[in-house]
């Protein structure tokens, strides 16, 4: 039977349908590319970081929420529109609510773990159509789950330092060292899905 007529091939339209490749990849280089800018997130002495970050994070979830709209007639919508909007709504928290570093760390924490779930739920839907996709969801949803971790085991030392100093260089550095984290991790990921989604529209079976 060829390929463009199995049940897999069936099963794949389902998730990825219309999708483009090109819409994924360009949501993909947008992640790394504020994965990147999050490390300098210490270079901006005198300048709002929650503003800074809040807008990092709007748009980066306006660029799912695109890929998600562009994907509106395929299950892939579903992951873009989900992550899109808790991490806008992460950055509109940001800008609207600044209450300095420990509250800004206490809404980062609830934004990994909300994405990290997302991700690992999204990664059990997509196991029956492609492990290869639902692998590098997995791998998201894991890192997430435990930059929140880390930062919830290190919450008391921030608030501690907070108290005593400020919003010091250092926890400012771990901060963006988080978010770029997260940001560098879910960029590589939709790149993986691009190339995957790319094999399926030339109709060529994706690695399984």
């Amino acid at each position: 039977m060829p390929y463009s007529e199995t049940p897999r091939r069936r099963r794949e339209e389902r998730a990825f349908g219309p999708a483009s490749w090109r819409w994924t990849l360009a949501c993909g280089l947008a992640k790394l590319m504020f994965g990147l800018a999050a490390i300098f997130l210490p270079l901006l002495e005198g300048r709002p970081l929650a503003a800074s970050v809040g807008w990092m994070l709007i748009l980066g979830g306006l660029a799912e929420w695109l890929l998600g709209w562009g994907a509106r007639r395929s299950e892939f919508r579903r992951l873009n529109f989900l992550s899109g909007g808790v991490t806008i709504l992460a950055g509109l928290l940001f800008i609207l609510r600044p209450t300095g570093v420990y509250g800004l760390t206490t809404i980062v924490i609830a934004w990994l773990f909300a994405r990290g779930l997302i991700e690992l739920m999204e990664g059990l839907r997509y196991r029956p159509v492609l492990v290869s996709v639902s692998w590098w969801l997995w791998a998201r949803g894991i890192v997430d789950g435990a930059l929140a971790v880390a930062l919830l085991a290190g919450l008391p030392i921030t608030a501690l330092m907070v108290l005593l100093f400020g919003g010091t260089r250092e926890v400012v550095t771990a901060f963006g060292l988080v978010l770029s984290i997260s940001f560098l991790v879910s960029g590589a990921g939709f790149l993986a899905i691009a190339g995957v989604q790319r094999r399926w529209e030339a109709g060529q079976p994706p690695a399984n």
